[in-house]
């Protein structure tokens, strides 16, 4: 029998939403959002941006998954995902620098340092304490279309908060780890911005 025909409507809805908008996905939706109007001149950031950001993590979870070392492509073991992390922060910070290099859009660059942070600070304690990934991937692009395109995408505001309703409901992470989440997320996307500001 399928998992849904045991769970009520509110649950599935919690695990739509977290399949759905998870890290990955909001992470090339916002690339390509922030954007706005998007030069053709900036399509090739926006995949680079798409294959350091989002992409190399995610790869490496699929393999994990298919080569069984994970049962799932969210571990819910903090202690599995200590590499993929530290692999995450490599490469988004590789990324940012590469693509301002390029002068490719601020936006871009902006978001890449910002996922930098949040997977070097996440690396740094996940082994004993999980941060709520999915809520700190929803936060970042929300702030960053705050702070780098406008006050309009405080309309969003939903989005994180429907994210992170959907961890706690399905009981993936405590209300004190998608506030943890929450806040990181928020540092992550303004240390991310001052630092591509202050450097740029």
């Amino acid at each position: 029998m399928d998992l849904f025909d045991h769970i009520s409507p509110l649950d599935t809805l919690a695990l739509w939403v977290a399949r759905i908008l998870n890290p990955a996905i909001l992470g090339l939706f916002a690339l390509g959002l922030l954007d706005g109007q998007p030069d053709p001149a900036d399509f090739g950031a926006i995949a680079w941006a798409s294959f350091l950001g989002p992409g190399i993590p995610s790869i490496y979870a699929v393999v994990a998954v298919l080569t069984g070392r994970w049962t799932a492509l969210f571990t819910p073991d903090g202690s599995q995902r200590v590499v993929p992390l530290i692999l995450a922060t490599g490469s988004c910070t590789l990324g940012a620098l590469y693509l301002s290099g390029l002068s490719a859009p601020t936006h871009v660059v902006v978001l890449l340092a910002a996922y930098a942070l949040a997977a070097a600070v996440s690396a740094a304690v996940t082994w004993r304490w999980m941060v709520s990934l999915h809520t700190v991937g929803a936060v970042i692009p929300w702030c960053l279309g705050l702070l780098t395109v406008s006050v309009a995408y405080i309309i969003f505001v939903p989005v994180p908060l429907l994210v992170a309703w959907s961890r706690v409901r399905i009981s993936e992470h405590s209300l004190m780890q998608v506030l943890a989440g929450g806040g990181l997320g928020v540092g992550a996307a303004v240390g991310g911005w001052l630092l591509i500001y202050i450097l740029g």
